[in-house]
């Protein structure tokens, strides 16, 4: 029987001047989340990982990126609950997919972000087309 996939988070840093995507639990991004203690008027987080047996902190802006992140882990936890494990062997894990890409940042969506976690939440009628978007 094929183990089924965790959805992954997956985010992009800059390590000794390479960009390497590094993916993590939504339950671990969730945990750190929930213990930020952001003061007004504060413009950056520290987010620590370990990469290849080493220590590294990444900035993170709290303006442009938490509030994506945010959404990228609300989707993966939704994810998790959306698949049957008996129906998992016969799907694609597209997040998984998507972490061997490189990501395109989601930028001023967030309203049509929290509209697609509404209608995909509901039994009935929860099929969503997102149309890409020209600047």
């Amino acid at each position: 029987m094929k183990k089924r996939k965790v959805p992954m988070v997956c985010l992009n840093f800059e390590i000794e001047g390479e960009m390497n995507q590094i993916c993590f639990e939504p339950e671990n991004l969730r945990n750190w989340l929930k213990g930020l203690k952001i003061k007004q008027g504060q413009e950056k987080v520290e987010l620590q990982f370990n990469y290849n047996g080493k220590e590294y902190i990444r900035k993170i802006d709290v303006k442009n990126e938490l509030p994506s992140i945010k959404c990228a882990v609300k989707y993966a936890e939704i994810m998790k609950g959306i698949v049957p494990k008996s129906l998992s062997i016969y799907l694609e894990d597209l997040t998984q997919k998507l972490c061997e890409k490189p990501i395109v940042p989601i930028v001023k969506r967030e309203h049509e972000l929290e509209k697609v976690w509404f209608y995909i939440s509901q039994k009935v009628r929860n099929n969503v087309f997102l149309q890409e978007r020209l600047m």
